[in-house]
């Protein structure tokens, strides 16, 4: 391969002409540099690309036009609920781009990627916001893969160092709950509260409070004192003057999130009040009610403000010498209380909706009291005790069995017959 020194006007690079089968339009095509090498070395590149297929000009764009274009097409055609998206575009805005949008998307290397991860720890984020971003930028470039823009991911290898590296917390505590006299007490103190039906159900069901949010009065059946979770409600992430709705409807996160949970009786009471309730907000809202079918609307049918929710959940947990918790931790407390009780982590998985019992047993599995100490008692039974003498298996005879385990009703005939 050759490269041909040129000169204009004061100026000198080097050109390296490319093959013309590797294009269609008939006209000569070439890449330029200010070194020898350089040129050589860039033609070998385009003419890998050709080859593979890939778009070589389209790859030479900035990396911040690619995740525009990315952020567009994945809006409509990602499969991702509105929230996602939201949450993809905030980490590419806020995240990538200002940092390494700069670069060209055929020049990106995991290099990059190492130094912008560990820019991103130097502007103090948490490791799982980083991981998160992480995971953003990877998507994205995956559809530069299959639109045969790049050969090869820069920021495939990072998932798998990412998950190497993900820290345990200095408390090493995975999840935060109440005890039962911890949940007793909460359950005293929201006696008479506005939302007093909202904190039991989530205590007694392990619902998620968008499962909690989105719940509706078609999803309750009291005489049975049964729900099925068909939908949730999702916040959405606007951007200052943009029109988009507040909030949206969905479907629930998983399809083994989509199931049917009984609750106890003194539950089915507090939602009769809670339906009650509703309906007198509902007459004296008049024609400002905005009708959604909620078990737990606003004052105007709207859902409830999940800030103005966590905001009266804390004030109690606090004037009654609770833990400070988030909503969310009462689905834990409701898994460590079946835990405590003895029900089995299958079930206790089906409950909570979890996509498998793994998932479960990785999230609780700490809480089972004594089933690591079982574990040891079972191996000092079997290996730390005095040694058993061999056990010798002979051949039967008709008035001898072989082995202490054999049926004892055969031991029994080869008697009655010796007789």
């Amino acid at each position: 391969m050759r490269a041909f020194k040129v000169k204009r006007n004061s100026e000198q690079y080097y050109r390296v002409d490319l093959p013309r089968n590797l294009f269609t339009d008939g006209r000569r095509h070439s890449v330029m540099a200010v070194t020898r090498r350089e040129a050589i070395d860039k033609a070998q590149d385009t003419i890998a690309r050709r080859r593979k297929g890939l778009d070589s000009s389209a790859a030479r764009t900035p990396l911040t036009d690619f995740l525009r274009r990315f952020l567009e097409f994945y809006k409509t055609e990602g499969g991702v609920s509105l929230r996602t998206w939201q949450d993809y575009r905030y980490h590419i805005e806020a995240n990538v781009i200002p940092l390494i949008g700069g670069v060209v998307l055929s020049e990106l290397r995991p290099v990059h990627v190492d130094e912008w991860m560990k820019s991103l720890r130097g502007r103090g984020l948490g490791d799982r916001t980083v991981e998160y971003a992480q995971s953003v930028l990877r998507r994205a470039l995956q559809f530069a893969l299959e639109w045969e823009l790049l050969d090869r991911n820069p920021a495939g290898a990072r998932f798998r160092v990412a998950k190497r590296k993900r820290t345990v917390k200095a408390s090493g505590t995975k999840v935060r709950f109440l005890n039962p006299e911890q949940a007793r007490a909460f359950l005293a103190a929201v006696s008479g509260d506005r939302h007093e039906a909202l904190y039991a159900l989530a205590l007694t069901t392990g619902l998620r409070p968008e499962e909690l949010y989105g719940l509706r009065l078609t999803d309750l059946d009291l005489a049975i004192r049964r729900l099925t979770v068909n939908q949730v409600l999702a916040k959405t992430r606007r951007k200052k003057g943009e029109d988009v709705a507040r909030f949206q409807f969905g479907p629930p996160k998983t399809e083994r999130s989509r199931r049917t949970i009984d609750f106890p009786r003194f539950v089915a009471n507090l939602l009769r009040l809670e339906v009650q309730t509703v309906r007198k907000l509902r007459q004296f809202a008049g024609e400002s009610w905005q009708e959604n079918g909620l078990v737990f609307p606003s004052h105007a049918g709207t859902p409830l403000e999940e800030r103005n929710v966590l905001r009266r959940f804390q004030v109690i947990c606090e004037a009654n010498g609770l833990p400070k918790l988030r909503l969310y931790d009462l689905r834990h407390t409701h898994a460590s209380l079946l835990i405590h009780e003895g029900v089995h982590p299958k079930k206790i998985s089906e409950r909570l909706g979890h996509s498998s019992i793994k998932l479960t047993m990785d999230t609780y599995g700490h809480l089972f009291e004594g089933s690591d100490r079982d574990s040891a008692e079972k191996m000092e039974k079997l290996l730390g005790g005095e040694p058993k003498a061999p056990r010798v298996l002979t051949m039967p005879n008709r008035n001898r069995v072989a082995d202490k385990t054999a049926d004892k009703h055969t031991k029994a005939r080869l008697l009655r017959a010796s007789k």
